[in-house]
């Protein structure tokens, strides 16, 4: 996820349900991932990777912290 982020600078947000969690292992409870570039410029300078646990959603308020917290990072 990491480097498809690094190569397209899009995020991701993909369930550990979904076909891009390409690891799973028994007893492993469901869980998001949340992976944002960190970009200045249109270049990638590194990503942001998440990890939420059952129960919790990205919600528009999580978003916009999130977009502004990788935006000052890249400053």
């Amino acid at each position: 996820l990491c480097g498809k982020v690094a190569e397209t600078g899009r995020s991701i947000v993909a369930a550990s349900t979904g076909s891009e969690h390409s690891i799973r292992y028994d007893g492993m409870a469901d869980h998001q991932h949340v992976v944002l570039p960190i970009s200045h410029e249109r270049r990638v300078l590194g990503v942001l990777t998440l990890y939420l646990k059952p129960g919790d959603q990205m919600d528009e308020f999580r978003r916009g912290f999130l977009d502004a917290a990788t935006a000052a990072a890249a400053s």
